[in-house]
Formats: C-alpha cells, sequence, structure tokens
C-alpha cells in the first residue's frame, strides 16, 4: 500500500454502488479539476450549482468538499 493512503469501507461501499451515480455539471467538473477532495465538517453551508446543493469549493485552500451523509 502507499505511503499515505488508507482502506476505508465507507468509499468502498459509495464506489461500488451504481445507483449513486448522477450526472455532472459542466461548471463542477472545470472548478474541482485540480484540487484535492476534502470531507467537510456538519456546519459548512454549501452553495448551489444550478440545482445541486452538495459541493464546495474552497479556492483559498483548494480543496472541494463533499457533503456528509
Amino acid at each position: 500500500m502507499r505511503k499515505g493512503c488508507k482502506s476505508d469501507s465507507a468509499f468502498n461501499l459509495m464506489e461500488a454502488n451504481l445507483y449513486n451515480l448522477i450526472q455532472a455539471i459542466g461548471e463542477i467538473n472545470t472548478d474541482k479539476s485540480n484540487y484535492h477532495y476534502a470531507e467537510s465538517s456538519m456546519d459548512t453551508t454549501f452553495g448551489k450549482y444550478g440545482n445541486c446543493p452538495v459541493y464546495y469549493i474552497d479556492f483559498m485552500s483548494k480543496t472541494y468538499n463533499i457533503r456528509r451523509l
């Protein structure tokens, strides 16, 4: 295993779930293209990309935050 990588069973379940697929808005793909994924805190306010309120991109720290379920 690579240094700094770990196995996450919750991620493996989400990745394998074919019903979890959603259409992506092009603007989101552009904004997150070179940013690291981050898990946001519960008090994070998510902006809207069209009708999609589940993403938050922090341009200062260059992170793409996903909503906790």
